[in-house]
Order: structure tokens, then C-alpha cells, then sequence
């Protein structure tokens, strides 16, 4: 076959492919003929990389059809070699690379595999090795098949990298570098030159060159949503917030964070604090902030410090002329992460949620009559991924994760794991692998049974761990994304005690200020408590104690009482055959199961250490004295 035929018959191949993909036909078994076969057979070619290939070129992976046939002239020349019984010499020997790239720290893996490829050592079905690798040259801006020419052209990988460098728009981050857009360095960073030296430019810098309506754009254009559990369009919020009559704005952080099963705040600053307060520096630039704010519980000291300190650090360096950013330390209740009531404890009052109709772009800080001087109120996760959207742009950040939640995400994976801890990974991971992979999987002889996205949303059942971990995917099975702390139970949870701790922790934690709340909580509570009085007959109603906390979101100024309307009766209805057992008498004594509500971690040991106060708390925010001995 002439070199002409070969590659009208492969161009008439492709385009009959990229038809079969457009119309959504997307299984390359049914899209090959034995002749398509055969043909691929005498050109070196397998159906996978044709596949692969042209669903890329559907996607933009590859830009052209032209560079799709060169690297099949590639393939081509090699098959042809081998036929005729040459081997092409090798460009290097294959070995491991040990260098890195900043925020490409899998190229050099990628480079050798390329080599391998194209040598014919590495033998496999794919186009390219794994999506990875993709991604890694979608981060580069360079397309595969003219990767595969930069890796055949240059002799060495220091050549291939100095290549890439020439060809890139931006230049290639330092080695010590994240990978763009995520958050958490392999060790905390030490120094807010270090910060720097990790990320390349300066997003503080770089976004006030900036008019604030780009840099609401590239944030809209970045498909952020909030990380707090809302999940709310961090643009949306900003352009408002921007918009907004009055002159008067704040910007505060929320990292507060008290929802069980949650640490990934209190993680990220001490890991890594200069992100979030960028972001806090840059969201002040488009506002036009009279002030910032930080809140977080008085108790998450190191927490505390390394904000101090980094704080110290970046005015410094000269980049808090005309803005200041005052930390402010507040009480444990769970309601002061809510950020009406977060807004009171910055003025100096109790963590009591405001009316739901006054939000804080509407009554924000120190508002008077005639000034209501809106809020920008984010939580810290949120804030610390504007400053690589500056960097890198809002396109870039979307091409992570997924369409509904683009980014990474700070997981916090406690309860019956062998690895508890905080990880971050791409949005869309499926809750199998972060609980199976990622977290190490479950005890010994043990199975997983459920899984509670903090307390905030309906449970979710171990049958529907295969579902992503994304806003929209969690809604659609009953459940939620939250600030994606979940909290795993493997097959010796006892569901009723589980759900008598929800309960009671929701309910001691709400304000009292809307009566429904308190009262359908408090019902919800006390009749689940009655089911382990040994001194009470066990006759319960469950559909009282669904109705109970059903009832509790009247006229409510906070979330709080939804969640216990979502818990609580999704807990019976999922296993209310455990509840029968109990009302029956058919299951032995048990303990009380503790609230994960974390207090600190240790990395090296993966242990959560939980609030033992807790359980000693009362409705009215006090504490009663634990029992002698």
C-alpha cells in the first residue's frame, strides 16, 4: 500500500469514527469492521488509539485530524521497521525520571512512557497510556500528537522539557511547586516565600493590575462553588457584591468550621494559609472592602498561629497597604459557621442567626439605617482557590473536576476507615474510591454499611457509594455534598444510637430562637433517647419521631432544622428494620455512639481525636458536670 492510499483510507476511517461519537455511539467494538481491522492490523495501528484519538480530536484533546495521521506516519515508519526485521535505535534507555515540575509533577513519567511507546517497549491497547497523562498535557496546552513529535525530535528529557518550555504560553512553575489549582503541599509550607516560590506569580499583584469586573469573569468563568456545603456560585456572589448600592463593604472568612465529621479548614491553614488569605486580599480589591475579617473558634489554636503569622508575613511584603485582615476568635457552638450568626460574633454578640430575609449581602457588618453595608462572606477553602484562578485562569480551573463542581475538593473521611484523614482529590471522585483507595478501605472482616455527609443531608447507603462526589450527583440520591466531611459506618454501627446522636446534637445546638426548630427537635431527640431508658417501655412511634423533626423548619433562620429534616427520618427510613429490632427488645444493651466532631488530627498516626465535651452539653449551651468515675 502506497503512502497516499494508506492515508485517504485512514481519513475516511476517522471521519466515519468521529460521525459515530457525534451522534453518541461511543463503543469502539461496534465502530470497526474485520476490514477496518485488518487495515489498522497493516499500518501498525490498533482500534483503541483510532478511537481514543478521534474522541480527543471530538473533545479538543488533540487539535487537529492532521496530527492524529502524524503520529500515525510515526507508528507507520516503526511498524514498517519491525517488518523488515530493524529495530529503530533507541533515543535513551528507559529508565526513570526523578525531576519534577511544579505543577506538572507527572511530565516526567509521561516523557518516558512516550518513549517507550514510540520504541515499542510498551505494549498496550491505549492511544495514550492513561487519562493522567492527558491531563498533564492538557495542563500544558500542548496536544498529544505533538508531544509524541517533541518526545521523537529530542535526543534527551532535559531536551523534551526545554522544548515544552519554548513552546508554552506560560512558563512552567518552579520544582518545588502544587499542581495548578490544588491547595495542599506535600508539606506545609513554612514561609510565605516559600508560598511564592511554590506558585510562581503573584496572584495579590497580578489581580490588582486587574479591573474587579475581570476578575469577577475569569471567576465566573472558573465555575467555582462555595465549599462551605452550600455549594452556592462564588461569581454570582461577587458580581453581586460588586454591583451593590452601597459603598460600605466587608469581606469576612468563614473557618469556623464545627460540622462533624469536618476538618478540612483547619487543615488547610496550617498547611497552607497564604492561599485563603489572597484570596481574601484579592475578593477586598473588587469590593472594595472597608475592612476584612477571619473567623475562627477560639479553640483551633495552631490554626490561629499560622494565620497570625502568615498575616504577618504578607504585610511584610507590603501587600496590605490600605486593607487589614483582623482575626477573630469566637465560641465552640456549632451555629457561629453559620454566616448570619458568624456576622454577630464579629460585632461582639452571641452566634444567633439573623432573620433569613436580612442575608449578609443585603445586612451585612456594623449596618446602620441608612448604611447596611453588605458582607462578602466565604468560606476559607473557597477564598484560597481564587488566587491559582488568577494565576492560571478561570478555563483552567474548570477543566478539573467535573461540570457541576469544577475543582478539588478537601475531603474529610472519618468513622470505620483505616485510614481517616484529609485528602484532596478532583471533584467527581466516586465515594467507592475515596472510601475503598483513598482512605484505605474498611477494618478487617468488617464491611461498610452507610456513609453521613456531615449532619447535614439524608444518609447514604453503602449501595450508593458508587455515586460522584459532586453537588448535583449527592442531591439526586437524597443526599449531599456538604463541605465533603463524611463520616463512614462500617456493618457494627448500631443505626438507632447513630441516629439518637444526630438527633441530639442538632437539637442542643439550635438557638431556641425559632420555636418549631427547638420543639420538633427536641421531640425528635427525647423519644429516640427513650429507646435505650432501660427503665421505659420500648413502644415507639417513628413515624412521632420523623414527624418531630419534619416539623422543626417553620419560619426558620437557618439551615440547622433542615438538616434534621433530612437526617434523621432518611436514618429510619433506610434501617427501619434495626429500629424494630430495638422497639422489640431483640437487640442486646449498647453505648452510646460518640459524635465526630473533631477536635484535632494527627497525620502521621491517621487518628481523629473527637470533642468529649460534647455529649455534656445541654440545649442551652451550657454543660453539665460527666458522671464520677
Amino acid at each position: 500500500m502506497n503512502l497516499i492510499d494508506w492515508k485517504l483510507e485512514f481519513k475516511v476511517l476517522c471521519g466515519h469514527i468521529l460521525m459515530e461519537l457525534a451522534a453518541g455511539e461511543r463503543n469502539p467494538d461496534k465502530m470497526f469492521s474485520e476490514a477496518d481491522r485488518e487495515f489498522l492490523r497493516s499500518i501498525g495501528g490498533k482500534p483503541q488509539e483510532i478511537f481514543d484519538a478521534c474522541d480527543d480530536l471530538l473533545n479538543d484533546g488533540a487539535p487537529t485530524y492532521a496530527e492524529i495521521l502524524r503520529l500515525h506516519e510515526i507508528r507507520r515508519e516503526h511498524f514498517l521497521h519491525v517488518q523488515h526485521g530493524k529495530t529503530p535505535p533507541l533515543k535513551t534507555d528507559y529508565r526513570p525520571v526523578e525531576a519534577t515540575l511544579g505543577d506538572i509533577t507527572g511530565l516526567p513519567r509521561v516523557i518516558d512512557k512516550a518513549r517507550a511507546k514510540l520504541e515499542g517497549r510498551l505494549v498496550d491497547e491505549l492511544f495514550f497510556p492513561c487519562d493522567q497523562s492527558r491531563a498533564v498535557l492538557k495542563e500544558l496546552g500542548i496536544g498529544c500528537v505533538e508531544f509524541f513529535q517533541i518526545v521523537r525530535d529530542c535526543l534527551t528529557d532535559d531536551a523534551v522539557l526545554a522544548t515544552i518550555q519554548h513552546h508554552r504560553k506560560l512558563p512552567l512553575t518552579p520544582t518545588v511547586g502544587l499542581k495548578a489549582h490544588w491547595l495542599i503541599p506535600p508539606e506545609p509550607f513554612l514561609s510565605y516565600d516559600e508560598y511564592l516560590r511554590a506558585t510562581g506569580e503573584n496572584a495579590v499583584l497580578k489581580a490588582r493590575a486587574m479591573s474587579p469586573e475581570q476578575i469577577v469573569t475569569e471567576v465566573l468563568a472558573s465555575g467555582l462553588r462555595g465549599r462551605g456545603g452550600a455549594g452556592f456560585p462564588t461569581g454570582v456572589k461577587w458580581r453581586t457584591l460588586a454591583r451593590h448600592a452601597c459603598p460600605t463593604r466587608y469581606v469576612v472568612c468563614n473557618a469556623a468550621e464545627g460540622e462533624p465529621g469536618t476538618f478540612k479548614d483547619r487543615y488547610l491553614l496550617r498547611r497552607n494559609p497564604y492561599a485563603t488569605l489572597e484570596g481574601m486580599l484579592i475578593a477586598a480589591h473588587v469590593v472594595h472592602a472597608a475592612g476584612s475579617y477571619i473567623a475562627l473558634k477560639g479553640t483551633f489554636g495552631p490554626s490561629i498561629e499560622r494565620v497570625q503569622q502568615a498575616i504577618t508575613e504578607i504585610a511584610a511584603k507590603g501587600l496590605m497597604d490600605g486593607i487589614e485582615i483582623n482575626v477573630v476568635e469566637g465560641p465552640e457552638e456549632y451555629l457561629f459557621g453559620e454566616e448570619k450568626a458568624l456576622l454577630n460574633v464579629v460585632e461582639g454578640s452571641l452566634p444567633m442567626p439573623r432573620e433569613a430575609h436580612n442575608p449578609p449581602y443585603e445586612i451585612g457588618l456594623f449596618a446602620t439605617p441608612g448604611a447596611p453595608n453588605p458582607a462578602l462572606v466565604d468560606n476559607a477553602q473557597t477564598l484560597a482557590h481564587i488566587p491559582s484562578i488568577i494565576r492560571h485562569g478561570g478555563a483552567s480551573f474548570l477543566s478539573l473536576g467535573t461540570h457541576d463542581t469544577p475543582g478539588t475538593l478537601l475531603f474529610t473521611v472519618c468513622g470505620d476507615v483505616c485510614r481517616p484523614g484529609v485528602y484532596e482529590r478532583e471533584a467527581g471522585i466516586t465515594l467507592r474510591e475515596l472510601f475503598h483507595v483513598v482512605a484505605g478501605g474498611p477494618r478487617a472482616g468488617r464491611t461498610f454499611k452507610a456513609a453521613l455527609s456531615g449532619v447535614s443531608t439524608g444518609v447514604i447507603p453503602a449501595g450508593k457509594f458508587d455515586t460522584r462526589a459532586e453537588f448535583d450527583a449527592l442531591e439526586m440520591i437524597g443526599s449531599g455534598l456538604g463541605s465533603a466531611g463524611f463520616i463512614v459506618l462500617d456493618d457494627t454501627a448500631n443505626i438507632p444510637r447513630v441516629t439518637q446522636t444526630v438527633a441530639r446534637f442538632l437539637y442542643v445546638e439550635s438557638c431556641n430562637q425559632c420555636p418549631a426548630c427547638k420543639a420538633g427537635l427536641r421531640i425528635a431527640s427525647q423519644e429516640l433517647d427513650r429507646l435505650f431508658a432501660l427503665d421505659e417501655v420500648k413502644e415507639l412511634d417513628l413515624e412521632w419521631i420523623a414527624q418531630g423533626a419534619h416539623s422543626a423548619p417553620q419560619a426558620n433562620r437557618c439551615f440547622l432544622p433542615a438538616q434534621g429534616a433530612r437526617l434523621i427520618p432518611s436514618l429510619i427510613q433506610a434501617f427501619r428494620e434495626e429500629f424494630e429490632q430495638h422497639t422489640a427488645g431483640h437487640v442486646p444493651p449498647s453505648e452510646p455512639w460518640p459524635i465526630p466532631k473533631i477536635v484535632d488530627y494527627d497525620e502521621q498516626e491517621h487518628r481523629f481525636y473527637y470533642d468529649e465535651k460534647q455529649m455534656n452539653k445541654n440545649s442551652d449551651w451550657t454543660y453539665s458536670m460527666p458522671p464520677a468515675g
